[in-house]
């Protein structure tokens, strides 16, 4: 049976996935500059807005309210534009999740109305008004939430074999610069994704989100990532002895998934304590960020 998707439905989607901006809307008003930032380290999203100020035909107090005013009933349908190219995982993009899922699409929409105003302020030569918000990837307020669809972690098999191994209390992973592409040639750079997956060299899964506490995917995804060589923000997540490796490749159509080698992998399995840290999203990668 074919799935009917309304007309009105097909409507919206196309007006928030596919219109541009161009500095003026159809209607003759101004729309704002947009810069987009993703700070994966805090699982947040900034969206700056800057709009010029009709300081002509306006005294300022009236300017300004005019265009704080277009910025704050434009900024939701903005965010939904500039967040579809966002990676929920290595097969698909947030426009390919709602393109033809009407619930999932309202769902976002309704989250996007949490963003929260972190301050307001005009330019140096007084004609244009700046505004950032602030968006959650994950916890209560977050989009994350949206893209878990299992209620309990699949059972993990351990591996049974002999392994030099210990309890360690996160996983840290490092993934800097090229590495080889894994079902493809050439090599690139690991990008970041909302749910990542990890495989040890044989293609054997290691991680991915269906065998996460769903409670730890919501409060912080499988992963955080950082650009930096410092693990001690994240201490309290990755804790004081984490297993350190290197990513061995990149693997998925949208380079998100990480390939270590097996000895890590098998070091990881072969302990209850060691599964418990990846179920809970213990895992910190350090690669290259924008």
């Amino acid at each position: 049976m074919k799935r009917y998707i309304p007309y009105g439905f097909l409507f919206l989607v196309l007006l928030y996935l596919f219109t541009s901006y161009s500095g003026f809307s159809d209607t003759g008003i101004p729309v704002p500059e947009v810069r987009v930032t993703y700070n994966w380290e805090n699982g947040t999203v900034f969206l700056d807005l800057a709009e010029k100020m009709d300081l002509v035909n306006h005294t300022f107090p009236e300017a300004r309210s005019n265009a704080d005013r277009n910025i704050r009933k434009s900024v939701t349908g903005i965010f939904m534009r500039k967040i579809m190219n966002l990676y929920v995982d290595s097969l698909s993009t947030i426009k390919d999740r709602v393109e033809n899922n009407q619930l999932l699409f309202n769902s976002l929409l309704n989250a996007a109305q949490y963003g929260t105003r972190e301050f307001s302020y005009v330019s140096g030569n007084m004609d244009t008004l700046n505004v950032r918000y602030e968006y959650q990837l994950y916890g209560n307020t977050g989009i994350a939430w949206l893209f878990i669809n299992h209620k309990r972690p699949y059972p993990v098999e351990r591996f049974l074999g002999f392994v030099p191994s210990r309890n360690f209390s996160g996983l840290v992973i490092y993934a800097k610069g090229k590495l080889p592409l894994f079902g493809k040639s050439g090599t690139g750079e690991l990008k970041p994704a909302l749910f990542l997956r990890i495989f040890d060299e044989d293609m054997n899964i290691i991680a991915e989100k269906e065998m996460c506490r769903v409670e730890s995917l919501k409060k912080w995804g499988i992963a955080v990532y950082t650009g930096k060589n410092n693990e001690a923000p994240f201490l309290k997540r990755i804790g004081m002895f984490p297993l350190r490796v290197k990513a061995r490749g990149i693997y998925g159509e949208n380079n998100t998934d990480i390939i270590i080698s097996v000895d890590a992998g098998r070091k990881l399995l072969s302990r209850n304590k060691n599964i418990d840290l990846l179920r809970n999203g213990r895992i910190l990668v350090i690669l290259d960020l924008d």
